[in-house]
């Protein structure tokens, strides 16, 4: 997600609609975009948030305050799994890195991947050791945790992959937007992609979110928003 924000807001209301926020940037490094977020998948007081130019910064009090817990390679994605909520990944330039203890430390998970400017992740949501990387090159995948990846690209018409998202409730179920082209989908961690029909304006999205109920309700959001 080529997106960048400056603040990091929070709302922890589900019946008010979105109407109300607070800032929770306080703690932040002073000048950094905010590059991508995610909260732990069963501690919402958790959450990660990547800033340029290659922090990754972490919060166990729902944003009140914040811990650098890493700091190197320019760093543009974080994703984590309800299989293994402990496990974090963030998606560098050239590497993709791994924490085992929620976030507190990281080492590089396999190296092998082509240089890039904006790589996505996402992580199968029954099985950890899953993960999909995407780029300007298409789709990559790992089955043991980032050891080794392979080119996952059957189906897709291979392009600048802008976001990922799944669900939960669907776990094998995983989205992903190629810049202007179309929206993907896999039932099987990236083994297999189908193209979606895109009733929208603009094919560039930047972000899914998902029901917590019905997994078949998907929001994207548009890149002009």
């Amino acid at each position: 997600m080529n997106t960048f924000w400056q603040k990091l807001f929070w709302n922890n209301d589900y019946t008010d609609g979105g109407n109300n926020f607070i800032d929770v940037s306080n703690g932040l490094s002073t000048g950094d975009y905010v590059r991508a977020a995610a909260v732990h998948p069963t501690n919402s007081n958790i959450v990660y948030a990547v800033t340029n130019p290659g922090n990754i910064y972490r919060t166990t009090d729902a944003g009140s305050s914040w811990e650098l817990v890493y700091t190197g390679s320019i760093t543009t994605s974080i994703a984590t799994s309800i299989s293994s909520p402990a496990i974090v990944y963030a998606g560098a330039d050239t590497v993709v890195y791994k924490s085992t203890d929620a976030g507190l430390t990281w080492f590089i998970a396999g190296t092998g991947l082509g240089a890039t400017k904006y790589r996505q992740l996402a992580v199968s949501q029954n099985n950890s050791d899953i993960v999909l990387t995407g780029d300007v090159t298409g789709c990559s995948r790992t089955t043991d945790g980032g050891t080794n990846w392979v080119e996952s690209n059957y189906g897709l018409n291979v392009g600048m992959i802008t976001s990922f998202g799944s669900s939960p409730l669907k776990p094998a179920t995983i989205f992903t937007e190629f810049e202007g082209v179309a929206i993907y989908k896999t039932t099987d961690n990236g083994t297999n992609w189908e193209k979606l029909p895109t009733p929208l304006e603009c094919g560039n999205i930047c972000a899914f979110a998902f029901h917590n109920n019905n997994p078949d309700i998907v929001l994207a959001l548009e890149g002009k928003g």
